[in-house]
């Protein structure tokens, strides 16, 4: 009977998906099933289901309150959405928290952003009332 040969992509990608799982459980404090959840939500949120992703999110923090990269990528969940105004609640929060210079230029970028739509819509509804 002839063995057949995995090929090496399939072999590293079965690696990689091992050691990223691995890496998950030991970094993020909680269950196995925690864990998992936060991969699901990570993984929504970069393929842009952000539906998806605010609803893991959401779930983790009502058990990890403080955790601060669950609250910013639930913030900036509902920022990718256009939901500003929950995007700059749950942002907010993080005020007294530190961040890494990357962390910060998209955190500052985000909000300048919301800033500026939101202000664009509050002339726009202004001066359509007097019109």
């Amino acid at each position: 009977m002839q063995s057949l040969s995995i090929p090496i992509w399939v072999k590293s990608l079965l690696i990689i998906s091992c050691v990223l799982l691995g890496f998950e459980l030991l970094t993020f404090p909680g269950t196995l099933s925690d864990a998992i959840q936060k991969q699901r939500a990570d993984k929504a949120y970069f393929r842009s289901n952000f539906p998806k992703a605010i609803k893991g999110f959401e779930d983790l923090l009502t058990r990890y309150p403080k955790h601060k990269q669950l609250t910013m990528k639930l913030g900036l969940s509902y920022y990718k959405q256009g939901a500003y105004l929950e995007a700059l609640s749950i942002l907010s929060r993080l005020k007294d928290e530190e961040f890494s210079k990357s962390e910060m230029k998209t955190l500052e970028s985000a909000i300048n952003e919301m800033m500026n739509q939101l202000n664009r819509s509050d002339s726009f509804s202004l001066s359509h009332r007097y019109f």
